[in-house]
């Protein structure tokens, strides 16, 4: 498995670049490459040249700039060897690594493992086979860049908190999307309940 972290948004909502706003000691995106470290054969910042080489991993490039992250998931898996790798965003403060080896083992055949957290899944934590690449350029070329329209075409493993035993499903897929989620992501973790 690699971890492809997606790191080229415009971090609309927050206001400012949230790969690199800073939670216990370390940028977000430095957090979720760390957990990346724990499982993955290897680690790739998509999206982010100079901070994957920051970083000391490789990078990668969208499939189409300033597409979303279903071009980042598709210039990803364009550079991964067969088989499941991660996709996550880079703004998981609290990805529990023990999450994506429980999913890969979930998998049975399916094209991407997803969790679901009280009725709404979250692609961005999610893995997804190689084989999903063509699918994924399919939608990008037809204009799509939603990540449900890729779930849509694909065969998915849904994982939901009682699949996760012992990762915490609902704490590793919140991520930081608003100056509200980051306070609130600050205040967890200075409570010592990260």
């Amino acid at each position: 498995m690699w971890a492809l972290v997606l790191a080229g948004g415009k971090s609309r909502r927050m206001g400012q670049p949230k790969a690199e706003l800073m939670l216990g000691g370390a940028s977000l995106l430095a957090r979720v490459v760390e957990v990346g470290r724990q499982v993955a054969a290897q680690v790739v910042v998509v999206g982010d040249a100079d901070a994957a080489a920051r970083l000391g991993v490789r990078s990668a490039s969208d499939y189409l700039h300033g597409a979303g992250p279903l071009a980042g998931l598709a210039g990803g898996l364009a550079i991964c060897p067969e088989g499941l790798h991660a996709v996550l965003a880079c703004d998981l403060p609290f990805l529990d690594a023990a999450l994506l080896p429980r999913m890969e083992a979930l998998a049975d055949g399916a094209d991407a493992v997803v969790p679901e957290v009280e009725g709404r899944r979250h692609p961005l934590c999610a893995l997804y086979r190689r084989e999903c690449l063509d699918a994924a350029r399919a939608c990008l070329d037809a204009g799509s860049r939603r990540m449900d329209d890729l779930l849509d075409r694909i065969h998915v493993r849904t994982v939901r908190p009682d699949d996760a035993v012992p990762a915490r499903l609902a704490r590793s897929v919140t991520n930081v999307n608003t100056p509200e989620d980051y306070r609130r992501a600050r205040e967890l973790l200075e409570g010592g309940t990260s």
